[in-house]
């Protein structure tokens, strides 16, 4: 992995440190698997989720599907390919890695010798797992599903895993920083998302998800892909972007307008600032994740908008997919340690597309801000 690299102010990461707590992540899912009566667990990724897998193993394949399978002593990696074999033992600390096209067999043959005999077997990503591999499994044990448990494991964030979403955050500032400096000069959506790419890859490991670049202001859109429409006098700009560190995601967004605002986007961008303040506030040990939704969704119903997605979510080895989700009725409440996005926007045709996200870490005080991008609205 090389040697540690300061970032920005931020401290050198300790590789050392890290392996240290990716042995203890594993020794906690043991304890889950005890405890759920178990004698091993199966960890199964997808190509869209592999949160889970990677947690364990700080690895993903770039492509296909990837097995993990823990017993009391021992664990084996299996991926549909070899050509990372290599970088997969260096990354998580144990050299039980092998390739199969077809993997299924080979993680049989593991899943008998875990085993040992026991007749249960926990299995994390249970929601995902191919048809056939949940009979056979099914045909040697009791599945349990083990996946809730080690999802609240992951809720709470360690200082190391604090300082990989620091760099990302970092990362995300700048990218946010060279779309508006691009946003003065005559391009289109496609250059800007294409820039975008090239920071993030050059500072961090790449993106978080696709970039959103939306300009105009003919009609209210909340997320799409960028075009080739090339940005001009009056647009509103809207960025949702993200760069991943070692798999730690961030995900901010910011909007501004070329030129100079209208009196009406200048109120609605004053709004949405001041919902974002009142919800980082709100950020705190105790809350409840409904209430983001309460405060956010009565503000817009006051001011003659819809609700056209939910107003926040959690950060880490992914964005949209990490818990909590602020909905209306979630009743889980925020605990120190947790590290959360909240995205504020209005959407109207003929006024522009106006949000705000930022990035945060619950602590035992005040909320620590991740994201520190400028907000101002005019560019130009």
């Amino acid at each position: 992995m090389g040697a540690p690299v300061a970032f920005d102010g931020l401290p050198a990461f300790d590789e050392a440190q890290w392996q240290v707590e990716l042995i203890s992540r594993r020794e906690r899912l043991r304890e889950i698997v005890h405890r759920a009566g178990c004698a091993a667990v199966v960890v199964f990724a997808s190509p869209e989720h592999r949160q889970m897998f990677r947690y364990l193993t700080d690895f993903v394949p770039v492509i296909g599907d990837a097995w993990l399978i823990v017993s009391e002593q021992r664990q084996w990696a299996v991926t549909q390919f070899s050509w990372q074999i290599d970088e997969s033992r260096a990354a998580s600390g144990f050299e039980e890695w092998e390739a199969a096209y077809e993997p299924e067999d080979l993680v049989l043959d593991h899943v008998r010798e875990a085993l040992n005999g026991g007749s249960r077997i926990g299995v994390i990503g249970m929601q995902r797992l191919p048809h056939r591999m949940h009979v056979e499994l099914s045909a040697r044990a009791e599945l349990v599903d083990l996946g809730p448990a080690l999802e609240r494991e992951r809720r709470v964030k360690t200082p190391l895993e604090v300082a990989l979403l620091q760099r990302a955050c970092a990362v995300t500032d700048r990218m946010l920083d060279r779309a508006r400096e691009l946003a003065a000069e005559p391009v289109t959506e496609l250059d800007i998302a294409a820039e975008l790419s090239s920071v993030a890859l050059r500072d961090a490991e790449g993106l978080s998800f696709e970039s959103v670049v939306i300009s105009g202001f003919e009609q209210a859109s909340a997320i799409r892909r960028p075009t080739s429409r090339r940005l001009r006098e009056g647009d509103t700009v809207l960025l949702d972007i993200g760069a991943q560190y070692r798999g730690y995601q961030a995900d901010a967004g910011r909007s501004f307008v070329i030129g100079e605002p209208t009196a009406e986007q200048e109120r609605y961008w004053a709004m949405v600032l001041e919902v974002a303040e009142e919800l980082t506030a709100l950020a705190v040990p105790g809350t409840p994740a409904h209430r983001f939704h309460d405060i956010y969704a009565e503000r817009l119903r006051k001011e003659g908008f819809d609700l056209r997605h939910r107003i926040g979510h959690g950060i880490g080895l992914a964005t949209s997919f990490e818990w909590p989700s602020f909905e209306a009725g979630a009743q889980d409440e925020l605990v120190a340690g947790m590290t959360i996005a909240i995205e504020p926007g209005v959407y109207r045709a003929g006024m522009g597309n106006l949000k705000l996200e930022e990035n945060l870490l619950v602590t035992e005080g005040a909320p620590l801000l991740l994201s520190h991008a400028p907000r101002h609205l005019a560019v130009g």
